[in-house]
């Protein structure tokens, strides 16, 4: 019932005019679409990222011996230096700025520490501020604090370390002009 009172609003204002309403929703949706590819690229990079993050430790650890914090330590430098590179050249690719990799580095290592830090947040709040200690309550907060980080670290990386509006060596990213450009991508 909604589409059809959009398609039939759509059809109420005469096309070809600038400012139309099928402009504004064809705008939309491919504004919307962007959103959802940039977001599973994201998701994706983060993945591989996860399963690199998992299997350094094992072989860190179980493989050559190291402690499981030296292990760990180790798997989080590489898997950052991954993270970091996929999103700077697959996620993000479209919103580079031309500025120099050792700011993007900077501002990427202390986006990504502060998410981290906001991401134990909830488990700390549970643990010793709230008390609670059975599994369920420690998994839900660290769940909690997964998808908070997350988020975060998704919009410090779109809008700090690779965004940015009015930079003068940003390129523009323009909607498309027909609705064929709206879908294909």
């Amino acid at each position: 019932m909604v589409s059809a009172r959009r398609t039939a609003a759509a059809r109420a204002v005469p096309t070809g005019e600038v400012g139309t309403l099928s402009d504004v929703t064809r705008v939309t949706q491919w504004l919307r679409h962007a959103l959802l590819a940039e977001l599973a690229v994201f998701g994706m990079v983060g993945v591989v990222c996860l399963i690199a993050d998992i299997a350094l430790f094992n072989a860190f650890v179980f493989g050559a011996g190291m402690s499981p914090v030296a292990g760990k330590g180790l798997g989080l430098v590489i898997t950052g230096a991954m993270a970091f590179f996929g999103h700077r050249h697959i996620t993000f690719r479209h919103r580079r700025r031309r500025i120099r990799i050792h700011r993007e580095i900077w501002r990427f290592l202390v986006a990504t520490v502060a998410t981290v830090l906001l991401s134990l947040l909830p488990l700390y709040v549970a643990r010793h501020l709230a008390g609670v200690t059975s599994v369920l309550g420690l998994n839900v907060a660290n769940i909690v604090g997964i998808v908070l980080g997350t988020a975060v670290r998704y919009l410090a990386y779109r809008y700090i370390v690779w965004g940015g509006s009015g930079a003068p060596d940003e390129p523009e990213v323009t909607p498309p002009t027909s609705r064929n450009e709206a879908f294909a991508a």
